[in-house]
Order: C-alpha cells, then structure tokens, then sequence
C-alpha cells in the first residue's frame, strides 16, 4: 500500500463556466454549478506498483440561490406588480439567523414604449446603450429577509412599460427577471386587478367594487 499526500491547484481555467448574455444592467461571465473529476494516479519507484482513484468534486458559483415565483406574465401599465423570491442555500437548506442579517437588493428598470410618429428603422437597435436610453425609471430596493426565506416584492408600474426588468441580489448570488408587454393594452388605459388576499377570506363579506 502506498502512503503519503501532496497538494495540487485547478486553474479557473478548468471549472464549467457559463456566458451570461448582455442585460440592461450587467454582461459578464460566471463560473456556474458542476463537477469536476479528479483522477490521481502513483507509481512507487522501487516496486512499480501504481495505483489510482478518481474522485468527483462539486463546484458551486455562489453559497445562496434566488428564484423569482409566483408572478404574472402579462404586464399592466400602472398598476402594481408583485413577485415573490425565495432565497435558499446552494443545497436548498433554509437560511440561518447569521444569513438573513443581510439584505436583498431589488434593481428595478421599467423599458417604455416609443413614441408615437418616431420612425420605426431607429428603434431596432438591440444595443446596451440604446436601451439604457429607453429606460425610463430605475430605482433599488433594500428588502429584509424572512425566517422562510421568501421575501415579497410589489410595486407599481410605468404607465408607459414595455419591458420589465428586475435583478435580484444577495451576498454576492443574483438572479434576474424580464417581462414583456404582449401588446395587451386598454384602449382607455384603465385595467382591473384582481389580487389575492393575504388574510382567509370571509364568508358572506360583500366588498364593492
């Protein structure tokens, strides 16, 4: 049997990475979930004896995982937009009381539409700049986490929203949202809204609309 250790490093290089495609708000890449396996091999130089083991070694981007539920996926103008985000471990475990001593950052930018008459062979640039220049409301919300790890978000949109982008953001993990306006718009620019309450409902209660 052979005895002994020795250390050895992994070049970034050799972790899965993955490409994150150009947002309103970052274009990076980032090294993301996977598994490496590692095989070592030994030979003992007096006997040739050799031996080896391949072990396989989880990689994990980031210690905390975000997701956006529970949304709808019709945007209507100026009323309000809730989601949900739930905020877990890499290995789904609940957070602890040391985690949710830090806050979430919500990054929220409303895309309008173009005006009316604009001519329309200059609206299709696709580029980072130009649809910064199209943004026409940003703000960042700072949210306390929860003891169930799901934090609830709501807030009202542009009168004018063409696209919505939310980006989500925790001790170094983030996630990220996009909506469209399906061209499901109100001729008089009213909608209704039909929310569900977060108290049970009572039975025989009229409320008027």
């Amino acid at each position: 049997m052979i005895h002994g250790s020795t250390q050895f490093l992994i070049s970034q290089d050799d972790l899965p990475v993955r490409q994150h495609r150009a947002t309103y708000l970052s274009n990076s890449q980032h090294h993301t979930n996977g598994s490496l396996y590692i095989t070592a091999c030994v030979t003992e130089m007096s006997t040739g004896l050799k031996t080896n083991k391949t072990v396989v070694v989880h990689v994990m981007e980031n210690t905390y995982h975000l997701e956006f539920y529970n949304f709808p996926h019709v945007l209507k103008p100026s009323l309000n937009f809730s989601t949900h985000l739930k905020v877990s471990r890499y290995n789904n475990d609940s957070l602890t009381p040391e985690d949710r001593m830090n806050s979430v950052f919500i990054d929220i930018a409303h895309r309008t539409s173009r005006p009316i008459g604009q001519d329309q062979g200059e609206t299709n640039s696709d580029s980072p700049q130009d649809k910064m220049e199209d943004i026409k409301s940003y703000r960042r919300l700072t949210l306390p986490v929860p003891e169930d790890g799901i934090v609830h978000i709501e807030f009202q949109l542009h009168k004018q929203v063409e696209m919505l982008f939310i980006q989500a953001m925790f001790m170094g993990s983030e996630e990220s949202l996009e909506l469209y306006n399906s061209n499901h718009s109100s001729p008089s620019g009213s909608y209704i809204q039909i929310q569900r309450l977060h108290s049970p409902p009572q039975v025989t209660y009229q409320h008027p609309f």
